[in-house]
């Protein structure tokens, strides 16, 4: 593999990572239940809010990244919520030790 598509996979892994901590990180602070939108809805308004910048965030990815590792549930009515903290910690934990 040459340097530049080297460079360009880690870019990419780093914003994969980045978007499923932020939306992670953005249902954690939730009381009860979100909808996807609501979800896309907040972070993009928090991003704008900080920086100014208007942003498309990629909140499908991030629910299904999420999903897929179990840091997150979707409910029959199509609401999110995260696990707790701790628990994703010790998810997460595993994962990474089975990764090697």
């Amino acid at each position: 593999m040459n340097l530049i598509k080297k460079l360009k996979t880690g870019y990419i892994i780093k914003l994969e990572l980045k978007e499923t901590i932020i939306g992670y990180y953005f249902l954690l602070l939730e009381k009860k239940p979100i909808s996807k939108n609501e979800l896309d809805k907040k972070i993009e308004d928090w991003i704008y809010n900080k920086t100014g910048i208007k942003i498309e965030f990629e909140v499908t990815d991030s629910l299904n990244k999420m999903i897929k590792l179990g840091l997150c549930s979707q409910s029959k009515d199509k609401k999110y919520s995260a696990i707790s903290l701790d628990k994703s910690i010790k998810k997460i934990g595993k994962i990474w030790d089975n990764y090697f």
